[in-house]
């Protein structure tokens, strides 16, 4: 295959009738990172990001974990594992949070061959809502509103499948049945809904970019300009965000098992972000204060990396911090950030943006008494 005359003939996939979805009115209003991975050791990953609001008065921690999902009622001080309603608690991929629920929220959970599960009350109980997900093994969601005050919920899946709600997670529809390179290991949602990103990865190194400007219906393989760049390696997609910027507009980032790239143009070019060339981002994260500032974080194999003007460079903020798998960042009522970062070895948080960190890990062990691998994070914030 020679890459300067690389053509890929994407299908297009259309519905042969509208899904007749009921429609149930709900707002997604807190942070969401999620962090999907394969294996332990896979670079088989996905990540999507919703821009944090601020001030907020409450906050509830979720991680996904090889044992389940835990919650923290203060800020990663300790964990509890919230299971009811499992059985044996699965391995956790993804997570999801709706916050706009009275008395409680609706927290998703993305499992390894469970499928999907949902909890109405901060994750003490939770129900199979899969009807219609034909793969079980779910490795990445992302939410996001899709223009007509209707929440649309996407789920990623092993088998390169990709399923849409769009009643908080009470149905599905198949939106692809077998995307390009097997495993969707990442989605991402501009925070308009207007933008939906697809990775794929797999055992083949044939993992692609996909972008959809119709909630999914049909897609545009944009992977050429980073395979112009990698080539002969074809990238495993890892992560990817998409971050909009205050002067218009929207940039791309990727992170791969061959370094992180960065478009300003939906995908038609990339290039690699200075201070993040050929570090692999596993998790992306975006910050965004009531003064319209945006701060962007990495979570990669060396650490967390930090960058204040769009993505265009990177600087380390590593101290203490092993290799990063789950990222997500929160904004309290005083302004203040706090950095959370799932590893193989728990939760470590920073509360002076990155500088140094702490772990967080009591509670957060399996039933071998071993600390959890953390996968996902979530956080649901009220702002009432």
């Amino acid at each position: 295959m020679k890459i300067g005359a690389r053509t890929f003939q994407l299908p297009v996939f259309i519905f042969e009738e509208p899904m007749k979805l009921p429609i149930i009115r709900c707002r997604w209003i807190a942070l969401l990172v999620v962090l999907t991975s394969a294996c332990i050791g896979c670079q088989d990953t996905g990540v999507t990001n919703i821009p944090v609001e601020s001030p907020v008065t409450t906050t509830n921690i979720f991680a996904g974990t090889n044992a389940g999902v835990f919650l923290s009622t203060n800020d990663g001080a300790s964990w509890k594992p919230v299971n009811t309603g499992f059985g044996i608690p699965p391995t956790v991929w993804a997570l999801a949070v709706d916050a706009n629920v009275a008395g409680g929220a609706n927290i998703f959970a993305g499992t390894f061959h469970r499928g999907i599960f949902r909890s109405t009350d901060n994750g003490m109980e939770w129900t199979s809502v899969d009807p219609g997900l034909a793969i079980t093994d779910v490795r990445t969601l992302v939410a996001g509103p899709n223009g007509a005050g209707v929440t649309n919920l996407f789920a990623g899946t092993h088998q390169g499948d990709i399923f849409l709600s769009t009643d908080c997670g009470t149905s599905w529809g198949t939106l692809i049945s077998g995307f390009p390179g097997n495993s969707i290991s990442s989605l991402a949602l501009s925070p308009d809904g207007e933008l939906l990103l697809a990775g794929t990865s797999s055992s083949y190194g044939d993992g692609c970019i996909f972008l959809s400007a119709n909630t999914g219906e049909t897609w545009t393989d944009i992977s050429y300009g980073i395979i112009q760049i990698t080539y002969p390696s074809y990238p495993q997609v890892v992560a990817l965000a998409i971050t909009p910027v205050m002067s218009g507009g929207t940039n791309l980032l990727a992170g791969t098992n061959v370094g992180t790239f960065l478009s300003t143009d939906n995908g038609l070019s990339w290039a690699r972000p200075s201070g993040l060339t050929y570090v692999a981002a596993k998790a992306f994260a975006t910050v965004s204060s009531d003064t319209g500032g945006t701060s962007l974080l990495a979570g990669t194999t060396s650490g967390v990396y930090l960058s204040t003007n769009n993505g265009t460079s990177w600087k380390a903020m590593n101290t203490g911090l092993p290799s990063v798998w789950a990222l997500t960042a929160s904004a309290d009522r005083s302004g203040n950030t706090k950095i959370l970062a799932g590893t193989a070895g728990g939760v470590f948080m920073s509360t002076n943006g990155g500088i140094s960190w702490t772990g967080l890990s009591t509670g957060l062990t399996d039933e071998f008494g071993d600390r959890c691998f953390v996968y996902s994070l979530a956080v649901s914030q009220s702002t009432q």
